[in-house]
């Protein structure tokens, strides 16, 4: 069985090449000199196990959002994750996580991550050969986008955040992949789950 690293290197090429920016595997897109976001004050979330909070990472000025703080214990159980598997971006292997920052965590069907990173949300609204589905979603309150990988059959949710993006990605493991299942739902379930937490 493919692990969800090496699934995630893969999955991460298809991001990759839908954006304007090569960051080694998530989707950015490159704006110019972006300013640093205002500090929100917000009340923690309830039900955090740790880590808490998203290592820093200077690459990424765009918006306070993190993934870390932004998902429950709960939630994340409910979604087939093992809580002891959560770290940050900071310390996954995966290829692109050095321009992102936010959570990983693995399960038994899929990995998820929940992260922040630099770029625009008029940029999804290009046309990719790397996504067989590419679609405008409503998350909530919230306007975003929804892209199945052509290839590896990830997806990936975003939004925009402050002057950023927030992102989901739910990446399946190797017998999902061969059985051809569609993680859009879940990823469209967690991001919706997830959007009002986000600046």
């Amino acid at each position: 069985m493919k692990s969800p690293v090496v699934a995630g290197v893969a999955a991460a090429g298809l991001l990759l090449a839908a954006c304007q920016t090569s960051t080694g595997g998530i989707a950015t897109v490159s704006s110019g000199a972006v300013s640093s976001p205002a500090t929100t004050t917000s009340t923690a979330l309830v039900g955090v196990s740790p880590p808490t909070a998203a290592a820093p990472n200077p690459k990424v000025t765009g918006t306070t959002f993190d993934g870390c703080a932004s998902v429950t214990d709960a939630e994340a159980t409910s979604w087939g994750l093992d809580l002891s598997s959560k770290r940050t971006t900071a310390d996954d292997n995966a290829v692109g996580a050095d321009s992102v920052r936010g959570c990983v965590w693995d399960g038994d069907k899929w990995q998820v991550r929940a992260y922040a990173v630099n770029g625009s949300i008029t940029e999804w609204g290009r046309p990719s050969p790397d996504f067989d589905r590419k679609e405008q979603v409503q998350f909530g309150s919230r306007q975003g986008w929804l892209a199945h990988g052509a290839r590896i059959p990830d997806c990936t949710a975003v939004v925009g955040s402050e002057q950023g993006l927030a992102g989901v990605q739910v990446i399946p493991h190797r017998a999902l992949q061969l059985d051809h299942t569609d993680v859009c739902p879940i990823t469209q379930q967690i991001m919706t789950t997830i959007v009002s937490r986000i600046p």
